[in-house]
């Protein structure tokens, strides 16, 4: 009974930081980016939200609402290189180097920060200390880890890989999902024609494709 007693603490005090502490590479970096892909969300939310304020549009206060275009821009990048897409990808390491090591990107982070809380509305403020909180999440990982002048991207699977995979391991529902599109196909005749020849016609406009061959 006293064995049980004293583990019950000990279960009680692990915490997230502990999970992350704990965790190999592999793994706290599947943490850190699924924060930083929801930490730009948030990101992104706030700079479209407080550019559509009305007393800053009424007044032409054009600071703020530069300030909160960067913000909206801030979180696309870093949507982008943690989504991983291929096309993306490429643009995002030769515009955004610094963010392909953990330092530069924790870095980037604070940078955020300080664009969120001089917005100074409850929104900016309340992601300005979630982004703080992330900021210092990956502090805590390079420190933990001795990560800090690599590339965090190295542990991460690519958009296509995570979808190929998922679509492996998931058969039933790739099978499910070509069946619907060849039984609207059947029933809507001139769309998927329409479809085919937009799809043609984007491929041999598209400027990555010369790229991926």
């Amino acid at each position: 009974m006293g064995d049980v007693e004293q583990q019950v603490p000990a279960g009680n005090s692990s915490g997230w930081c502990s999970c992350i502490k704990d965790a190999n590479m592999q793994r706290a970096s599947t943490i850190i980016r699924i924060c930083n892909l929801l930490n730009a969300g948030l990101i992104i939310f706030a700079g479209i939200y407080s550019l559509v304020s009305i007393s800053d549009i009424a007044t032409l206060h054009l600071a703020a609402l530069s300030i909160s275009l960067y913000l909206a821009c801030f979180g696309c990048i870093l949507c982008c290189f943690e989504l991983r897409v291929g096309a993306l990808e490429k643009m995002v390491r030769r515009r955004f180097g610094f963010m392909y090591t953990f330092i530069g990107r924790t870095i980037f982070l604070f940078f955020i920060a300080s664009f969120l809380f001089p917005r100074n509305t409850t929104t900016t403020i309340i992601v300005g200390v979630v982004t703080l909180c992330n900021a210092f999440l990956n502090c805590f990982v390079m420190w933990k880890h001795g990560e800090a002048f690599h590339d965090p991207t190295g542990k991460y699977s690519t958009a296509e890989d995570s979808t190929a995979a998922y679509v492996q391991n998931n058969p039933e529902l790739a099978q499910r999902a070509l069946q619907t599109g060849a039984n609207y196909a059947r029933e809507n005749p001139d769309a998927a024609a329409a479809a085919t020849r937009a799809a043609m016609s984007n491929s041999s406009a598209n400027p990555f494709a010369a790229s991926r061959t």
